[in-house]
């Protein structure tokens, strides 16, 4: 028996109903660093210097009880926590003879218990002091969405809800009709990519609506789907961004009546060039009428190239699908023989609803500048690491080394000058950016990098081009 006791880890420990020692096995000498004539005689409360039991105490409840009794507890004196276990042994009336006590430690598993709950109070300090409302709901096998698991204090203050209120709630019962009706495709992008960033309008408990901007995350929790929602209210963004528009409609206003009346100007003056006889003047005065006819025909149509462009960054980016973009760009061109191809499909960008514009630049500045080799332009797209890279380019004559980063600068050109560097403004509008990669004599290449979070693919598409 001894040497089964000597086995056994824990500290097995033998003593009398009043608490004094009979003997350890071999873990409870060394945890004690006590030897047995060194425990002789002694109580146990004793042998970590106290003058009096534990409280609470295994071996008094087991006694009282007659049974076997259970108690966690720390004991400073040792720095450990212990779970002490302590069975009565009865004689044959049933009154305890010996006390066998069984102490197993437990430390570890305690100080790993108090560092989870300081790690949740934390969390819990960070969820409710944070400024942005946060909401936890679980999203079910068929993608629709449960009721809250957790809200923060913030989400309570900006709904108007009590906490165990809006427990009792889902995500419809806060939103507006139209952002049902947008729920499955967000579903869709959050469930494909695992992170979604919309906008939406939340309706507080007395009916009022005010914007936000959700940043929401999927993620699994014991065995379950749950989405994190944060949330921010953006009323005085909303505000600024009205103020803006206003102030941009009213200056689009006056550039179109400014433009107007240059052209109406222009127009007079042009007709006035016209009706000069050139026979009657002089080589040097033609030579000046002519030169002043191409000046002012160059500001006619440098005048003309603004109206494209007055909308540009006015109205709001959007989602817009790259291959529909190619195709009503390129139906604008009577190319003859040249072919015009995309591989674009299924990739979508966030840009400025002139995206367009820029495919159709590029689309023209291949036609005026590919030369009589050009027989084809292509567009497709590839994606490296977290970006998309999409291409359009041409089998013509190319671009020289030393002109790749002038053509992107404003007025370089032998048409207006401005087709290119407009390009450039209206991609960086959403952060996308253009350089020119092709090789002098085999052709022209735009290469539009796209950051993460603006672009996004079908599930089944893939990407492809000749690049």
């Amino acid at each position: 028996i001894e040497g089964m006791l000597d086995g056994i880890h824990d500290i097995v420990g033998l003593q009398l109903p009043d608490h004094t020692i009979v003997r350890y096995n071999k873990a409870g000498y060394e945890s004690l660093g006590l030897s047995l004539s060194e425990i002789a005689g002694k109580k146990c409360y004793e042998l970590i210097g106290r003058d009096v039991p534990c409280v609470p105490c295994a071996t008094s409840e087991a006694i009282a009880r007659g049974e076997a009794y259970t108690v966690q507890k720390y004991i400073p004196e040792l720095d450990k926590y212990l779970e002490c276990t302590s069975n009565p042994i009865l004689n044959a009336d049933g009154t305890p003879e010996l006390v066998v006590e069984l102490l197993h430690d437990i430390t570890v598993q305690k100080r790993a218990e108090e560092a989870l709950r300081e790690s949740e109070e934390r969390f819990r300090q960070l969820f409710n002091n944070a400024s942005d409302a946060i909401f936890l709901h679980e999203l079910r096998e068929d993608n629709t969405h449960g009721r809250f698991i957790e809200v923060n204090d913030a989400a309570c203050r900006a709904l108007g809800y009590s906490h165990e209120e809006l427990l009792l709630k889902g995500v419809f019962d806060i939103n507006t009709i139209s952002d049902k009706e947008a729920a499955p495709d967000i579903t869709m992008h959050l469930v494909s990519g695992g992170h979604a960033i919309f906008e939406g309008t939340h309706v507080r408990k007395d009916g009022s609506i005010f914007p936000v901007e959700v940043s929401s995350h999927l993620f699994e929790l014991h065995g379950s789907r749950v989405v994190l929602s944060i949330c921010r209210d953006i009323t005085e963004r909303k505000r600024i961004e009205k103020a803006i528009f206003e102030a941009n409609r009213k200056l689009q206003l006056l550039s179109s009546i400014t433009r107007h009346d240059i052209l109406n100007s222009l127009g007079g003056l042009l007709l006035f060039l016209d009706s000069i006889p050139r026979s009657d003047v002089s080589p040097d005065i033609r030579a000046n009428l002519d030169r002043i006819l191409s000046y002012a025909l160059t500001i006619q149509k440098q005048i003309e190239f603004t109206h494209d462009y007055q909308v540009l960054g006015f109205q709001k980016a959007l989602w817009q699908d790259l291959s529909r973009c190619f195709h009503k760009a390129a139906e604008q061109f009577d190319a003859r023989t040249v072919i015009i191809e995309e591989n674009l499909s299924g990739a979508q960008v966030f840009a400025d609803p002139m995206l367009e514009k820029v495919i159709y630049n590029l689309i023209d500045n291949a036609l005026r500048y590919g030369g009589p080799a050009l027989s084809r332009i292509s567009g497709y797209y590839r994606t490296e690491g977290e970006e998309l890279i999409w291409f359009i380019e041409d089998d013509g004559a190319g671009v020289a080394p030393e002109m790749k980063e002038e053509i992107m600068q404003r007025g370089v050109g032998s048409n207006t000058g401005f087709g290119l560097f407009l390009s450039a403004e209206i991609l960086s509008i959403t952060g996308m950016s253009i350089i020119e990669t092709g090789t002098k004599g085999l052709g022209a290449r735009f290469e539009i990098r796209v950051p993460k979070g603006m672009f996004r693919l079908a599930r089944d598409s893939k990407p492809g081009g000749t690049g």
